[in-house]
């Protein structure tokens, strides 16, 4: 049934005619769209583009959103998406996927401008595999590291230069734009957020968050437990066992729901390993993080010869500081990021939709 709904949705997609006026964003996941709204909502409120949005998660909150230039559509299905991003005429496009055409999706075979739009705030040559931005012709930057990286990776493999916008994060705008509107409830417990990377260095997979749990009941704190998405689908015996030993505590929560920022809002610490929401969670909220150290997260063996230190490597010494299960943590004892650090390490704050609404505005005329 999937691939009829899917195989609708296709010809509704090339039913639109004006190509012209296009501009058509990919979302994987539904956790995209909190990355693309924003530029999305900006597009619809100051021009007259066309959007359509693909999207490939009948839970993606895309395909709810309502706007007379806006049109989304569900597809799923590998064989029909490949065909599609094959035969893509729009002007534009944008996607948070990195790989583009280094596995199934390809370029178009025509004319179509495609544009990198930034899910993390961490480098672009340790977490990603070697060649994920390779076929992009424009980066969305968070900050000076990502155009550091950019251009030495273009000098390296003597790549066609990119166009490199100084474009920000989008997520951290909303959270700093929502976080203003939030009414925290005063407590005296504080509320620790364990929110850990996914895959075997995890720390919910090498039970080192045992550790952390052990030690934040000891101290009688409240404890959520969010695992990554991938974490709760590939290791939900682990998951169970972590759960089953906290579940008499009474200030212990589980939340596997990765797509509820009121959960940021609420939590006063986040303990992590590599995940990127440690970032967002700290420069967004100006809020302490408590890192676990694991084995680093490096997808592509040849970063090294990039010769740059990965942002996710020494941020954490800027927006936070490692566990330790010795001391009695307080909301005035941890490390937290000052506005000057978060100056010097993302740009445009508070204005990227705006940013990328002038770029995509340009490249359309």
């Amino acid at each position: 049934m999937n691939f009829i709904s899917d195989l609708k949705n296709l010809n509704k997609f090339f039913d639109e005619k004006d190509f012209s006026n296009q501009v058509t964003f990919y979302s994987e996941t539904s956790n995209d769209w909190q990355h693309l709204s924003e530029i999305i909502k900006t597009l619809t409120a100051k021009t007259n583009f066309k959007i359509l949005y693909i999207c490939s998660d009948k839970n993606d909150l895309g395909l709810k959103f309502k706007n007379s230039n806006f049109n989304s559509y569900l597809i799923r299905n590998q064989y029909l998406l490949a065909w599609l991003f094959e035969n893509i005429k729009s002007k534009v496009m944008l996607m948070t996927l990195p790989d583009l055409n280094q596995y199934y999706l390809k370029r178009s075979k025509n004319l179509v401008h495609y544009i990198y739009v930034p899910h993390s705030l961490s480098s672009l040559h340790s977490i990603y595999r070697k060649g994920a931005f390779d076929y992009f012709d424009t980066l969305f930057c968070v900050g000076p590291h990502h155009i550091k990286e950019a251009r030495k990776i273009e000098e390296i493999y003597n790549l066609k230069k990119k166009k490199l916008i100084e474009f920000g994060y989008s997520k951290i705008d909303f959270l700093i734009k929502n976080f203003k509107k939030f009414n925290q409830k005063k407590s005296d417990k504080i509320n620790f957020l364990i929110a850990p990377t996914w895959g075997e260095n995890s720390i919910i997979n090498n039970r080192k968050v045992i550790d952390v749990m052990d030690h934040i009941k000891l101290l009688g704190y409240q404890m959520v437990l969010r695992p990554h998405p991938i974490t709760v689908k590939q290791s939900s015996d682990i998951i169970f066992e972590i759960v089953s030993r906290y579940e008499g505590y009474k200030n212990f929560i589980y939340q596997p729901n990765t797509d509820n920022n009121q959960l940021l809002f609420e939590s006063d610490i986040m303990v992590s390993d590599w995940s990127g929401i440690a970032f967002e969670f700290a420069f967004g909220l100006r809020k302490p993080v408590l890192f676990i150290d694991t084995s680093k997260k490096i997808k592509n063996i040849e970063y090294n010869k990039i010769g740059i230190e990965p942002f996710e490597h020494y941020a954490r010494g800027i927006v936070g500081e490692f566990f330790d299960k010795n001391k009695q943590y307080t909301l005035n004892n941890i490390k937290t990021v000052d506005n000057d650090d978060v100056r010097k390490n993302i740009f445009s704050l508070g204005k990227s939709s705006d940013v990328a609404c002038e770029y995509i505005s340009k490249l359309m005329r």
